[in-house]
């Protein structure tokens, strides 16, 4: 459990739908005179956006690290949806949840920076070096994307 407060941990767990994340946590490491690179996960729930009644919580949890293992533990006793990016460690949580405990729901955010990322590089295909086949002109929406 990480040290999170047992209600807000049972709180969370306890709901259909969570949103885990895990972000880089600078901590002190002693006798090294420096810090070293740490983990903070966070479990949140907030269903009121689709209607639910219930209040929105979030629980933070320290981990050494951001792989699988952490997640693992984290979310040991959790059946349900997991919104979450598309680092490879959320698919290897759910693949050893037991039966199909956990289903993932990756965050279209982070597929939208994808086509963001494409279109700086210069490969994405544009109107302009479109054209439709045997009519000569540009297709004005063939690959147009609205974000």
């Amino acid at each position: 459990m990480f040290g999170c407060a047992s209600s807000s941990w049972q709180l969370i767990l306890a709901s259909g739908k969570v949103a885990v994340d895990e972000t880089v946590a600078p901590v002190l490491d002693p006798g090294r005179g420096r810090t070293k690179q740490g983990y903070f996960w966070a479990v949140a729930r907030d269903d009121r956006p689709w209607g639910g009644t219930d209040p929105p919580a979030i629980a933070y949890s320290y981990a050494p690290g951001r792989g699988a293992v952490h997640g693992l533990k984290l979310l040991d006793q959790y059946r349900g949806i997991v919104q979450c990016d598309g680092y490879a460690a959320y698919k290897a949580i759910a693949a050893a949840a037991p039966g199909e405990a956990i289903t993932l729901a990756f965050c279209w955010a982070h597929l939208r920076r994808k086509f963001f990322d494409i279109a700086k590089g210069g490969n994405a295909p544009s109107r302009g070096n479109r054209r439709r086949r045997g009519r000569g002109r540009v297709r004005p929406h063939s690959w147009a994307v609205y974000l």
